[in-house]
């Protein structure tokens, strides 16, 4: 039978009272701002205290640091692109957020939880933009031809995805073809796949045909303009601005050659 260090059982044990500490740090500052975001590019956005999705990172909306670089490449692109396709859109916060924030005219999300997709247009009700999000099921390889069919303009188009290791498959060399006019913001998951260094490595070399493409990485949070935040311990400001990650992001910013 095997023994059960107690360096493990430790590690186990913290770990889980750091994420139930993030869940009750997020509940309160939520009460806090009314569940309305404060700061950064989706200032305004109402979000859903009962996420499905990670309820530790309210906080992190909330202040507007929550993938700070992915927004921060979405509003140096906005003059160019007007719908937002997000894979994975979870329960709206890019889908919805940015349609509210009038970074895009339009959003469509390809959501595989009927949960998630409920959470979407309940989202998009609440925020005064239903009419301006589309929400569908799960996305395949032919999504972009299917968009093409309907009639949507993939130059006018950011596609964000964050399919949790899906990528690789969807992401195939024709559907990258059909994207080559889109802005791409790709969430990496290599490490959750089998020869996921493999996968990546062909990934990037089939955007490369198309696309200048760079990396984006979580970088450094200021708390300092935050005065919600002042009468927390250290400890609490820093788990506000955490994002619960197994380990630092990456994502792919692939901006058109021609």
């Amino acid at each position: 039978m095997p023994v059960t260090r107690i360096d493990d059982l430790f590690a186990i044990q913290s770990l889980q009272a750091v994420e139930v500490r993030r869940v009750f740090l997020s509940r309160s500052l939520f009460d806090l701002c009314s569940g309305i975001v404060r700061y950064g590019p989706l200032k305004g956005y109402v979000l859903d205290k009962d996420t499905m999705w990670g309820q530790g990172d309210l906080a992190a909306k909330l202040l507007g640091t929550y993938e700070k670089e992915v927004l921060q490449a979405i509003v140096q692109k906005r003059p160019q692109y007007s719908t937002l396709v997000n894979l994975g859109a979870a329960d709206g916060y890019y889908g919805v957020g940015t349609v509210k924030a009038g970074l895009f005219h339009k959003s469509i999300c390809y959501e595989a939880s009927e949960k998630g997709r409920s959470k979407i247009a309940t989202a998009a009700k609440t925020n005064g933009v239903a009419d301006k999000v589309a929400v569908t099921g799960i996305a395949t390889a032919d999504f972009a031809r299917d968009l093409s069919k309907l009639g949507v303009d993939l130059k006018q188009c950011t596609i964000l995805c964050d399919i949790e290791g899906a990528e690789f498959e969807i992401l195939s060399s024709t559907s990258i073809k059909q994207l080559r006019h889109s802005f791409l913001l790709i969430e990496l998951h290599d490490f959750m796949v089998e020869n996921g260094e493999r996968k990546k490595q062909t990934l990037i070399d089939t955007l490369s045909e198309y696309f200048s493409v760079s990396a984006l990485t979580t970088q450094a949070r200021d708390l300092s303009p935050f005065p919600e935040l002042d009468h927390f311990t250290d400890n609490d400001r820093w788990l506000m601005c955490s994002e619960g990650r197994p380990r630092r992001m990456s994502w792919l910013q692939c901006i058109p050659l021609g």
